[in-house]
């Protein structure tokens, strides 16, 4: 066996392996949207969201040291794929049927990451309102009472003498 077929097999594993953590982060995704979803701020377990979120970190990570072997194997054997699609055109079609299942979860997961967004941001707009009503009211209170300490103040009568 040949090193071009060595590195090609190498490149198809490497797909494999991508594909494997894309659906990783697709349940991380659905994980995260079930955290969220139809909750206020107040009730969202924010410890678990965070969890998610260092999760998928380290799963994005994975996928672009994927990435970048898959593109060093490509450049590798490029040339020779191209050179002798005959010879390889079982892994060939292997390679393009798994770049097309890798692109679509790639998609399913932009999907998701954005459905995840608009609810995150519905969730957080809500919270601003909730505090902002809660500053004017702190703020309605706090007037409310400078207003009755100053109205019930005694003044000094103009017409007193202050001297002893």
């Amino acid at each position: 066996m040949s090193d071009e077929s060595n590195y090609i097999d190498i490149m198809i594993e490497s797909l494999q392996k991508k594909e494997k953590i894309l659906d990783s982060l697709i349940a991380k995704c659905e994980a995260q949207a079930e955290v969220i979803a139809d909750n206020e701020y107040g009730d969202i377990a924010w410890d678990k969201f965070n969890v998610l979120i260092v999760e998928k970190d380290d799963l994005i990570d994975r996928l672009n040291d994927s990435d970048a072997g898959f593109q060093a194997l490509y450049d590798r054997v490029g040339e020779d794929l191209k050179a002798n699609k005959d010879r390889y055109a079982e892994k060939i079609r292997m390679i393009q049927r798994l770049i097309r299942t890798v692109t679509d979860k790639g998609v399913t997961i932009k999907a998701k990451e954005e459905r995840n967004r608009a609810e995150l941001e519905r969730v957080l707009t809500g919270a601003k309102k909730e505090i902002k009503g809660q500053r004017k009211s702190l703020s309605a209170a706090s007037n409310y009472y400078n207003t009755m300490a100053g109205a019930f103040a005694t003044e000094i009568p103009a017409t007193l003498d202050q001297k002893k």
